[in-house]
């Protein structure tokens, strides 16, 4: 049996770490909710972003694995993939992105309206939410369940690096 591509791996073990972000972000919102049902709109706000923020990761890490030279200091760990799409994303990204791929485009508008929603709501809001979430056990069990993911993914990324020798040697 043929091995898979290691750069096909790293993509699907980038969309298993954004898809366990996504998973707890649902249970997140569940346990803010819970004794809070007067908070809903500023949950259901922050829930908004979080999805919008995730599929921007999601696009913005298939542009970069397919059309922009990527080195093995980006791909060694999440952290530093997030600070390619965050810290390290340039200006010539934004425009090729949004140029090319309409959904992109679609989504970063989304995003830009769900931040000034936000921005909108009490700052303070969530307070008393956050703080019953975390003495929730669903929520702590969720926020284990992602650490644990996120070091087994971190692992199996130092591993798929590791089989990449166009870019890890």
């Amino acid at each position: 049996m043929k091995e898979a591509d290691p750069a096909v791996a790293i993509r699907d073990t980038f969309r298993q770490y954004i898809e366990a972000k996504r998973e707890f972000g649902a249970v997140a919102e569940r346990c803010l909710l819970k004794g809070w049902p007067d908070r809903k709109a500023a949950v259901q706000s922050t829930s908004r972003l979080g999805d919008l923020v995730a599929k921007i990761e999601l696009l913005r890490f298939e542009y970069l694995m397919s059309a922009v030279p990527v080195d093995a200091m980006t791909l060694k760990s999440f952290a530093c993939i997030f600070d390619r799409l965050y810290k390290g994303w340039r200006d010539s990204d934004e425009v090729a992105l949004r140029e090319e791929n309409p959904t992109y485009r679609d989504v970063s508008r989304e995003l830009e309206a769900a931040e000034a929603t936000k921005a909108a709501l009490d700052p303070t809001a969530l307070d008393g939410p956050f703080a019953g979430a975390r003495r929730d056990p669903e929520y702590r069990n969720a926020a284990a369940s992602l650490n644990k993911k996120h070091r087994q993914l971190e692992e199996q990324l130092g591993k798929l690096l590791a089989r990449m020798p166009k870019i890890a040697g």
